[in-house]
């Protein structure tokens, strides 16, 4: 999974940003909150995509997709107690 840089502006201290590794069998989400030099993680979330949504790392069916991501993106903000 990775951790992308913000390349404009400063993350304030305190404020939630969501990591995602959407890979062709599993969806992975981590939900960070920003502390003085260092990311806090607040939750996780990890699932399966439906059968027939992706194949060899490229999305075939958008909408189901993106319904996979939306589940694990809940999971994932539940257990850190925000709202996404």
């Amino acid at each position: 999974m990775a951790l992308f840089a913000i390349t404009k502006g400063q993350r304030r201290r305190g404020e939630s940003c969501i990591a995602l590794d959407l890979g062709t069998e599993f969806i992975k989400t981590l939900v960070l909150e920003n502390q003085v030099n260092q990311c806090h993680i607040l939750g996780k979330g990890w699932g399966t995509h439906q059968a027939g949504t992706m194949r060899g790392g490229m999305v075939i069916n958008i909408p189901e997709v993106a319904q996979d991501v939306r589940r694990v993106i809940d999971v994932a903000s539940q257990q850190a107690g925000v709202a996404p």
